[in-house]
C-alpha cells in the first residue's frame, strides 16, 4: 500500500465504521476530543493523522490499527493498552527485526532528523508507520506496541 493508499483506506474504513454506528462527524469528534472541523478534513483527504489520533479513534471503536486503517476487514474487539513512546519503541522494534537503525531508516526513506523527533518525543503519522510496518512486514498494532 503507497503512502496515499493508506490515507484514502483510512478514509473508507472510518466511513464504514461511521455508518455501521450511525455517527456523524459531530459525534465522532466529540467522543475523541477533536474538532469536527479537523474529522471533516480526513475526508477530504487533505490531512495525514498523527499517531495519537490514530490511537484515540481505535480507542473508541475498540479495533485494531489494521483495521481502522482497512488493511483487513476482520473486525476484533480490541482493547486499548498503554503505547511506549514511539521513538522508544521504533528503537526497539527495529532491534528486534534484526536492523540497525541509520541503515533501517536510510532504506524506508526516514530522515535521522525525523528519527531523533520521534525519539525526543515527537509522533509519526499514518503515512510513516505503514510504510515502516509493510517494510518490516509486522502490522501497525506491532509496530506501536499494540500488540505483543
Amino acid at each position: 500500500m503507497i503512502m496515499e493508499d493508506i490515507i484514502v483506506s483510512f478514509r473508507n474504513s472510518l466511513t464504514e465504521i461511521m455508518l455501521e454506528r450511525n455517527l456523524t462527524i459531530v459525534e465522532l469528534a466529540k467522543g475523541i476530543g477533536s474538532d469536527p472541523s479537523t474529522v471533516r478534513r480526513w475526508f477530504g483527504g487533505v490531512r495525514d493523522i498523527k499517531l495519537s489520533t490514530i490511537l484515540k479513534l481505535a480507542s473508541y471503536f475498540e479495533c485494531s490499527l489494521e483495521y481502522l486503517c482497512g488493511k483487513t476487514h476482520e473486525y476484533k474487539r480490541y482493547e486499548m493498552c498503554p503505547c511506549k513512546r514511539f521513538g522508544i519503541r521504533t528503537k526497539e522494534i527495529i532491534t528486534e527485526c534484526g536492523f540497525v537503525p541509520y541503515n533501517f531508516l536510510n532504506e524506508v526513506g526516514v530522515t535521522p532528523s525525523r528519527y531523533y523527533y520521534w525519539l525526543s518525543g515527537g509522533e509519526p503519522m499514518l503515512t510513516a508507520l505503514n510504510i515502516m510496518a509493510n517494510y518490516l512486514g509486522i502490522t501497525l498494532d506491532k509496530l506501536v506496541g499494540r500488540e505483543k
